[in-house]
Parts: structure tokens; sequence; C-alpha cells
């Protein structure tokens, strides 16, 4: 791996946890790596990003949501979708973190905005043209 043994120590990899569980790993998390290319709207990257964490993404074209999460000062998108890109990226993160162009409220009160239910729904009847 392209990280120190120091970053390493700090990473942790869970099986299956329960929804309490999560709440209580993203509340202590600072990033959430999301290497999926098969999900519609990479829930994982919304939920870090509403609990204050930025994101590391894949390079994926057909993710525009990537595009999108990552725009508000908010994560990476790795440039390629292997474990080298995707160590490079978490490390940037960190480094992001590190000299404090990363901040938790902003992060957490920027996304909980956008996903506001009020928001959402305003978002998907303008996009099929039935508000005025």
């Amino acid at each position: 791996s392209g990280l120190s043994l120091e970053k390493q120590s700090r990473i942790v990899l869970h099986g299956k946890v329960s929804v309490d569980e999560l709440k209580k790993f993203y509340a202590k998390s600072k990033i959430v790596l999301c290497p999926s290319i098969h999900e519609g709207t990479h829930l994982a990257s919304a939920e870090g990003l509403c609990f204050g964490c930025s994101i590391v993404v894949p390079p994926c074209p057909t993710l525009s949501c990537v595009h999108w999460y990552t725009s508000k000062d908010s994560g990476t998108i790795s440039k390629f979708d292997t474990p080298e890109s995707f160590s490079n990226a978490i490390t940037l993160e960190l480094d992001m973190w590190k000299t404090d162009k990363r901040n938790p409220f902003s992060i957490s009160e920027k996304w909980q905005e956008e996903f506001h239910a009020t928001k959402t729904v305003k978002k998907i009847l303008n996009s099929v043209d039935l508000v005025p």
C-alpha cells in the first residue's frame, strides 16, 4: 500500500454492522471510502457527507453523483480505479483534514441541506416540469 504505517494503523475495516453502530462509526470518522462503481446514488457517500465526513470515490463517468458529492470541498475522486490510486486519494484527503481544508460542520451543513426532503422533492418535481 502507498500509505505510511501510521496512516494504515488508523484505518479500520468492518463487516456488516447495525444502523446504530454505523451512526457511531460515521460520527467518529473523517473520511468515507466508497469504491463501488455499481451504485445508483452512492448512498454510503451521501450518509458520510451528512455526518460531516469527506469522501473518496471512484473515477466513474456513469456515476454523476460522485462529481456532485465532491464539488463542495467534501471529497476526492480517485484518478484511477486501482488500489494505489485510492491510496493516493485517501492520503490527499488526510492532508486536507490535517491542513484544515476540510471541516466536518461545514460538510454536514451543506449536505444535510441538499438532501433535506423538501429540497429533494422540489428538485424531482422541477425535473419533470411539475412545479411552476
